[in-house]
């Protein structure tokens, strides 16, 4: 525990009758954390005394560790790009990972951390109703083949505006050059892709329709 907590004046609260906001409000001070940090939900990490009714004792309880302290979840949080193009990267990067986000069920609880719920939701539809075999979307959406051995991959910011933007991925695929756009929007988690266009003309969202 750091040294310079002060234990000495730390609220205190009826057992039994403890209200999560005066609690937020009391220790945020104390914590030197912002009200708006400490716990929402549950019990809190901290150190609490309670008065006990009958001799007015006072002793110390230690309430159970609180994983949304902070905005620190139980469960992992999707990570958030800072910019359209570094989402697109981040989101070749994790394709190419153990663990594909593009692949089912992993897409499940992955998926959204890239794609808006939109296109999200269509997506996983897909698989879903495919169950397992080549459902609408036969080739990757990533690179736009079944097959691929890819050379000079990069990726370019082609526009952005304040909530919308467009990123293109360019590569050689086995020797023939592939352009593909990612439209993208930035949505109250963050940038999300909202639909990705091929160069014979489709996107995906037309594809899964």
């Amino acid at each position: 525990m750091d040294e310079d907590l002060p234990l000495g004046r730390f609220p205190e609260v009826t057992s039994g009758a403890a209200n999560a906001e005066n609690i937020r409000e009391q220790l945020g001070p104390i914590c030197a954390l912002s009200p708006a940090c400490l716990p929402r939900h549950g019990a809190v990490a901290y150190f609490v005394l309670v008065r006990d009714k009958g001799n007015m004792r006072k002793f110390i309880v230690v309430a159970v560790f609180l994983f949304n302290l902070c905005g620190v979840r139980a469960e992992t949080s999707l990570p958030g790009a800072t910019s359209p193009t570094k989402l697109v990267t981040d989101l070749y990067s994790a394709h190419r990972g153990t663990t594909n986000p593009l692949r089912y069920p992993a897409s499940k609880k992955l998926l959204g951390a890239y794609f808006e719920k939109g296109l999200l939701s269509t997506f996983l539809k897909d698989q879903l109703e495919s169950q397992g075999e080549v459902g609408k979307l036969d080739f990757d959406p990533l690179y736009a083949a079944q097959d691929f051995e890819i050379k000079g991959f990069s990726v370019l910011l082609v526009a952005q505006q304040k909530d919308s933007a467009e990123v293109a991925a360019s590569f050689k695929n086995m020797g023939t050059s592939e352009k593909i756009v990612f439209l993208l929007s930035n949505t109250a988690q963050g940038w999300r892709i909202t639909d990705i266009k091929y160069s014979d003309g489709r996107s995906l969202k037309g594809i899964l329709k």
